[in-house]
C-alpha cells in the first residue's frame, strides 16, 4: 500500500512542476528579425564588352538600421568574354538565416551587327496562330565565331506559354552570309532537341532572322525576330 502511496505521490510531483514550467513560459515568445536587401541600379544590365564593370551595390536593412557592411558578395563576372553573368548578395541574421539578393550583368560586344537583343516579330506553328509579343531572345557570339541563342522558339512556351526559362530552346548556330545552319538545341523542361532546321536565313539590312525548325516529331514552328 505505501508503494502505490509513493507512485502516487511521484506522479502528482512531476504533474505539478510541469504546470509550474508551462505557467512561467507562458506568454514568453522569440522573435527573429529578418534583414531586407535592395539591390542598388537596375536588377538586370547589359554591359560593354571590354570595359570594366563597377557593381552598384546593394543597401540591407535590419529593424531600420543599416547593415550593408554586413553583406556578402560574390560576382563571376567576366567583361572580356561575352554571355550572361550574376552578382549574388547575402546577409545572416543573428539566428543564422540567409537572406538572397541577385543582380544579372549580361556582357555583349555592342558594335557586333549579330550579338544582342532580339524582338520576336512573330511565331506560330502549322496549327497555331497565337502571338502575344513582344518577346525577347539573347543572341551571344561564341569563341569559335559561332553564336548562342537563348531561345529558338522565340518565347513560344518560356514567354507565351509562361512555362518559364526551362522551357527555352536553347543551342547554338553558325552564319554564313544570310544561311543560318543549326549545330545544336536542348530544352531542359521536356529534356530534347529540336528535330532539325529546315530553313533558316539573315538579312543583314533588316538585321532579322527566319527559320523554320522540327520539334517533337509532328511540329514546325515559323520564327522571326529582328534585333532591337
Amino acid at each position: 500500500m505505501k508503494k502505490i502511496i509513493y507512485t502516487v505521490m511521484m506522479i502528482v510531483a512531476v504533474v505539478s512542476l510541469a504546470s509550474c514550467a508551462k505557467k512561467e513560459s507562458l506568454g514568453l515568445t522569440h522573435i527573429t528579425y529578418y534583414p531586407s536587401l535592395e539591390v542598388l541600379g537596375d536588377a538586370s544590365i547589359t554591359v560593354q564588352k571590354g570595359l570594366p564593370y563597377v557593381d552598384a551595390g546593394c543597401k540591407a536593412t535590419l529593424q531600420g538600421e543599416d547593415v550593408t557592411s554586413q553583406v556578402t558578395t560574390t560576382s563571376n563576372v567576366n567583361t572580356a568574354v561575352s554571355g550572361v553573368y550574376s552578382v549574388s548578395y547575402s546577409i545572416a541574421n543573428a539566428e543564422g538565416f540567409i537572406k538572397t539578393a541577385t543582380r544579372q550583368v549580361i556582357v555583349l560586344d555592342l558594335t557586333d551587327p549579330i550579338e544582342g537583343f532580339y524582338t520576336t516579330l512573330n511565331v506560330h506553328t502549322a496549327t497555331s496562330s497565337k502571338y502575344d509579343g513582344p518577346w525577347q531572345t539573347l543572341i551571344i557570339k561564341n569563341a569559335n565565331g559561332t553564336y548562342y541563342i537563348t531561345d529558338f522558339f522565340g518565347g513560344w512556351y518560356a514567354i507565351g506559354r509562361n512555362y518559364g526559362s526551362k522551357y527555352a530552346m536553347t543551342g547554338n548556330f553558325s552564319l554564313s552570309g544570310s544561311t543560318v545552319t543549326l549545330l545544336n538545341s536542348y530544352l531542359s523542361g521536356w529534356g530534347d532537341g529540336l528535330d532539325g532546321m529546315d530553313v533558316g536565313t539573315y538579312n543583314a539590312a533588316t538585321g532579322t532572322f527566319y527559320w523554320e525548325v522540327g520539334y517533337a516529331g509532328s511540329m514546325t514552328f515559323y520564327v522571326t525576330m529582328q534585333k532591337n
